[in-house]
């Protein structure tokens, strides 16, 4: 068995080193476009990441006309903004599929079906709080935990997320039913059923009817993350020391003192109301 995971670990690392530099390469043209399937997973996962900036700088390089500037790269994968995103990212790819093998042969298929999606949601989550950190860290912006996982939440594409899911968890047994070994065809068919839930997704939204239903969840769950980005205001309030201060003065201004002399009470200066009584008379 364990053979039987190590295999299915390398061919999974494989398939997924593969899938970012190609993604990329394919893209021709440079200009921004609006977020795609490919470019979500190239920011979010740590490994396809990795493959992005490596097949970027070689474009770049060789567009120039000058030899590829490994020690660009070497430096870019090697700082800490990107060491902690693989640190979290990794870390919640890991617990995702212990997770997944734990749940595949539970009560076959739901099992299967609620592992594949659990597997999906957290890595996904985990995958864009480790990329934000990163980008945090290399903005030197001061941003607490909970503002770090407000912009991660802002930053997921919702409609496209439930499309990688959904195409995720079928993946998983259409694959699983494709490729008579254990796990890895769950693994693998899940990588690709993200894919192609994630470009159906995009594709649907060229349909102006279904665009508007997507932007209208987008604003909903942006506004989740935004809730979360916003800084603690703290209220001025008094407190008990100036408060009784206060009040002691009042009451020293207001109260005449109970010692106070006959004689000196003649030298107090009239009132209104003695004025007026004075002038009835």
């Amino acid at each position: 068995m364990n053979r039987k995971m190590f295999r299915g670990i390398v061919w999974i690392l494989i398939l997924q080193l593969i899938i970012g530099p190609a993604s990329l390469w394919a893209q021709t043209d440079t200009a921004k476009k609006e977020t795609s399937t490919f470019e979500t997973m190239l920011n979010y996962d740590y490994k396809t990441y990795a493959g992005k900036v490596i097949v970027q700088q070689i474009r770049e390089d060789l567009a120039a006309g000058r030899p590829v500037n490994f020690a660009k790269i070497k430096k870019e994968l090697t700082d800490k903004p990107f060491l902690t995103q693989a640190a979290i990212g990794g870390g919640s790819e890991v617990v995702a599929n212990v997770f997944q093998f734990g749940m595949a042969g539970v009560c076959p298929p739901f099992g299967m079906i609620a592992g594949s999606t659990v597997a999906a949601v957290f890595q996904s989550f985990g995958g864009a709080v480790g990329y934000e950190t990163s980008e945090t860290m290399k903005s030197g912006e001061k941003l607490t935990p909970k503002q770090v996982l407000g912009k991660a939440l802002s930053s997921i594409d919702m409609p496209e997320f439930i499309g990688q899911t959904t195409g995720s968890v079928v993946g998983s047994m259409v694959g699983q039913a494709l490729i008579p070994i254990p796990v890895v065809g769950m693994i693998i068919g899940g990588i690709v059923g993200g894919l192609i839930g994630g470009t159906v997704v995009n594709q649907l939204r060229k349909i102006p009817a279904i665009a508007s239903a997507f932007d209208a969840l987008q604003k909903k769950w942006e506004k989740i993350g935004k809730s979360l980005m916003k800084k603690d205001q703290k209220e001025p309030t008094n407190t008990p020391k100036v408060t009784a201060t206060a009040a002691t003065a009042a009451s020293a201004v207001t109260e005449t003192p109970a010692d106070t002399a006959p004689d000196d009470l003649m030298n107090v200066a009239p009132t209104v109301d003695s004025a007026t009584a004075g002038s009835s008379d």
